[in-house]
C-alpha cells in the first residue's frame, strides 16, 4: 500500500458523514442477514510457484506469490478507505482505522505497495459466517443455474468469491461464472425499474448492459440469487488476457500505437458508463480485458463502482496507486476528474511499463517524469490528465479529441 513518509502528508482524516442516503436514481441499503467485514484484496491462486520478492521502484520488497499469466480472473481487489458509517450504509471492508477512530499512529517507515505485476498480497481471512435462511426462490436457483450452465475450471479466487470458466448448455457459448459471497459483499442498490434492491455489482452491471450495450464493457448475461451468495454469468471473450498480463508478455509495456487503440476503446467504455449513470471507480490495466487476436478491449469488475452524481464523493473504493490527489488533500473528489486521473495513470503504465508515482507525496505533487522514447504528444496528454488540480484536467470528450488520439 502506498504510504507517506511524513506525518503532514499522511492520508486524509476519515471522510465526513454524508447524511442523506439518496443518490441520483437510486439508494443504497443494507442486506438482511449477518454483517461481516469484507476482505480488501483477493487471494492469489494456489499453485506450485515459489514465493519471490516483488520489487517496485521506491518501495520495499514484499513476499508475494509469483502468479503466472491467466486468461482472466476478475475480482474485487481494490483499496477501500475506512470511514464513519452513515445511517443505512456500511463500510465495504476492514481497513486501518484513522486516528479519529482510535487507531494506532502510522509508522514512519519505508512505504510499501502491492506488487504491480502480481496479485496483491492477501490480508487476513474473513471471519466465518452463518448463512441467512434461504428463501424458496433461492432454493430453486441452484438447479436452474446448473441446468443452464456447465461449470468448468477455476479462473480466479478472491476474498469475495471465485470465478470459473463455464459454458452455456443451449448453444455452447463460453461464459465466466462469478460466485460472490453475500457476507463479503453486503451492499445493495435500489434503482427504480429494477424490481427492488439488488447486489451493488449486479445493479451497476444491469445499468451498463441494457440494450444498446457497449462492445467495450463486459456483458452480464444472467445472475442468480442463492442463499449465501449471488452468482453472475458473464461473457468470456476468447482468446484474451487482462491488460497487465498482456503488457508483461511483451516486455512490460506496449507501443504507442497499441496504447492509442486501447485508450480509445477505454474512453468509449467510460463514456458509455457515464451515459448510464454509473461510475466505475477502479480503472486500471488489471480491470481491462484484451483479446490477443483482435486487441478488442473490455472494461470489467464494477465491484468498486457507484451511481454517478454531480456532487462530491466523500468515500472511496478503488486502487490506491490510481487515486487522485484531491482525495488525500481534502477527502473528497468529483467523478469526472477522478476518472480522468486514473486514465492518465493507466496510459502512463501502458507506454512506460511502471507507475508514475511511488508515494502519496508524489501523487499530491503530480510531477511526472518519462523515460526516453515517449512522443511529445503522448507526454502532453498524460501530463494533462495528471494535473494536480482537478479543474485543470480534461474531460473524457476532450481526451478523445487530443491530437495524440486523432
Amino acid at each position: 500500500m502506498l504510504t507517506s513518509s511524513s506525518s503532514e502528508e499522511t492520508p486524509h482524516a476519515a471522510a465526513q458523514e454524508c447524511g442523506a442516503l439518496k443518490k441520483e436514481g437510486g439508494r443504497k441499503r443494507k442486506r438482511a442477514g449477518p454483517s461481516k467485514d469484507a476482505k480488501l484484496f483477493k487471494q492469489p491462486l494456489p499453485g506450485p510457484a515459489a514465493r519471490t520478492p516483488c520489487l517496485h521502484p521506491g518501495f520495499t520488497a514484499q513476499r508475494c506469490l509469483a502468479v503466472g499469466s491467466r486468461a482472466w480472473a476478475p475480482g474485487r481487489d481494490g483499496w477501500l478507505e475506512p470511514r464513519p458509517l452513515e445511517p443505512g450504509r456500511r463500510a465495504r471492508g476492514r481497513g486501518r482505522r484513522s486516528r479519529e477512530e482510535g487507531g494506532e499512529e502510522p509508522q514512519e517507515s519505508t512505504p510499501t505497495a502491492p506488487c504491480p505485476t502480481t496479485t496483491p498480497c492477501p490480508t487476513s481471512s474473513p471471519r466465518p459466517t452463518s448463512s441467512p435462511r434461504p428463501t424458496a426462490a433461492a432454493r430453486r436457483c441452484r438447479p436452474r443455474l446448473e441446468k443452464q450452465y456447465a461449470k468448468g475450471s477455476l479462473l480466479g479466487r478472491g476474498g469475495y468469491g471465485s470465478v470459473y470458466a463455464g459454458t452455456r448448455k443451449s448453444d455452447g457459448l463460453p461464459v465466466a461464472i462469478k460466485y460472490v459471497s453475500k457476507a463479503q459483499a453486503e451492499e445493495e442498490l435500489d434503482i427504480p425499474g429494477q424490481g427492488g434492491p439488488l447486489p451493488l455489482e449486479v445493479a451497476l452491471m444491469k445499468q451498463v448492459t441494457v440494450d444498446p450495450g457497449c462492445p467495450h464493457v463486459l456483458q452480464m448475461l444472467d445472475w442468480f440469487d442463492q442463499p449465501a451468495r449471488y452468482v453472475m454469468v458473464l461473457e468470456r471473450p476468447e482468446p484474451c488476457q487482462d491488460l497487465i498480463s498482456f503488457c508483461q508478455d511483451r516486455g512490460g509495456f506496449v507501443s504507442e500505437s497499441t496504447a492509442r487503440r486501447i485508450t480509445g476503446q477505454l474512453l468509449g467504455a467510460l463514456r458509455h458508463c457515464g451515459e448510464r449513470g454509473v461510475l466505475h471507480r477502479d480503472v486500471k490495466p488489471e480491470n481491462l480485458l484484451i483479446r490477443t487476436d483482435s486487441h478488442q478491449v473490455k472494461l470489467i469488475d464494477f465491484g468498486c463502482g457507484d451511481l454517478l452524481k454531480n456532487t462530491m464523493y466523500k468515500d472511496f473504493a478503488g486502487t490506491l496507486e490510481y487515486t487522485p490527489p484531491e482525495w488525500f488533500r481534502r477527502g473528497q473528489y468529483r467523478a469526472g476528474p477522478a476518472t480522468v486521473w486514473s486514465v492518465g495513470v493507466t496510459l502512463f503504465n501502458l507506454v512506460c511499463g511502471f507507475l508514475p508515482f511511488n508515494s502519496i507525496r508524489e501523487i499530491i505533487r503530480g510531477r511526472v517524469s518519462f523515460p526516453k522514447g515517449i512522443s511529445a504528444e503522448c507526454r502532453h496528454l498524460i501530463r494533462w490528465c495528471l494535473s494536480a488540480k482537478a479543474a485543470d484536467r480534461p474531460s473524457l470528450e476532450q481526451i478523445q479529441l487530443h491530437e495524440w488520439l486523432t
